[in-house]
């Protein structure tokens, strides 16, 4: 692969990741230290979004880390974090909300979401490939093993890019479920959806994290 190519593919991964992490972070550490002002915390504006969408089948759990929240379709769980399950933060709402919309969005089929789900799976398995290739390149100093693992993690950031449009329908519903259910008021709108549209990119960020993490862990075991 040439050169120019291979850089500029590194450039748009890492580059925009970063942007993304960046971004990510300051409204993360800026709105958990803004409170909601019905004064509810993570896991009971989820249980009130689920309840309100009769989603009785659905359970919420804690789970470690941050910002590490998911709905597992399969096993129709929601997972919150900590500082989101236990928080009533303007952050811990709207992460809450956006986690149980998730589920909302599975019960109504939405083809993005379908496909997103279908192929993570398959992203996943590419995202340990590559960082099994970075870890193979900075031992022998091969710049085959860079190129294969700067390629897979440009085939990953592309996924992402291309479910955005998922990613944003959740966030939408999200709002929604807010305002219908009076969870927030008039003056918290526009801090939502600034903290909504942050959230969209969370998987590119989390790229960027990731790759930084790898690095950091290779520099201390040299």
């Amino acid at each position: 692969m040439d050169a120019i190519i291979l850089g500029l593919m590194a450039f748009i991964t890492f580059g925009i990741s970063f942007y993304t992490f960046i971004k990510l972070f300051s409204v993360y550490r800026k709105y958990r230290q803004v409170g909601n002002a019905s004064n509810l915390s993570g896991v009971e504006v989820a249980e009130k979004i689920l309840a309100k969408n009769k989603l009785d089948n659905v359970y919420i759990v804690e789970i470690k880390g941050e910002l590490t929240d998911n709905y597992d379709n399969t096993r129709k769980v929601v997972r919150l974090s900590k500082p989101i399950f236990h928080g009533d933060s303007l952050m811990a709402l709207v992460v809450a909300a956006e986690t149980a919309a998730t589920a909302i969005k599975n019960k109504n089929k939405s083809f993005l979401l379908k496909l997103r789900n279908l192929l993570l799976t398959t992203v996943n398995i590419l995202t340990l490939i590559s960082y099994v290739g970075l870890i193979i390149a900075i031992i022998s100093g091969s710049f085959r093993y860079i190129e294969l693992a700067i390629s897979v993690m440009f085939i990953i950031f592309l996924f992402h890019v291309l479910t955005l449009k998922a990613e944003k329908d959740i966030s939408i519903r999200a709002c929604l479920e807010l305002k219908r259910h009076q969870l927030i008021t008039k003056e918290e709108i526009d801090d939502v959806k600034i903290i909504s549209d942050t959230l969209a990119y969370r998987y590119l960020s989390s790229l960027f994290l990731i790759i930084y993490q790898l690095f950091g862990y290779l520099l201390k075991n040299r």
